[in-house]
């Protein structure tokens, strides 16, 4: 019998301040691929922002995976192959360039197959 795939598409869209971070948690149902796009923000489109995914435990999230970038219109910037299920976290964090509360927008893209 063929695994059937499921895949769960998470929008995250808030305002950034100057200096300033967000964050969303999220579960992994199943192990699967995990991929995260930093898609745009506004009203500056090209601002290289700290872009993390990482543990959350209930209460914090963790990054264990950073990345420095500005926002793609395809592909993404960071992908878990592997990721185990459980409860995991994305974070965007201003590393100095935003000078006006924003509004930025990512996807995450969780994959997973059953047996």
């Amino acid at each position: 019998m063929t695994p059937v795939q499921t895949t769960r598409d998470v929008f995250f869209s808030t305002t950034i301040q100057p200096g300033g971070f967000a964050w969303r948690s999220f579960k992994v149902e199943r192990a699967g691929k995990v991929t995260v796009q930093y898609v745009s923000i506004a009203p500056t489109g090209d601002l290289v922002m700290r872009v993390s995914v990482g543990t959350f435990d209930g209460t914090n999230c963790t990054p264990t995976t950073v990345l420095d970038t500005a926002p793609q219109a395809t592909g993404p910037q960071i992908t878990l192959e592997n990721g185990a299920a459980g409860h995991y976290c994305v974070q965007v964090q201003d590393i100095g360039n935003v000078v006006q509360i924003s509004l930025f927008a990512l996807t995450i893209l969780i994959t997973t197959s059953a047996s």
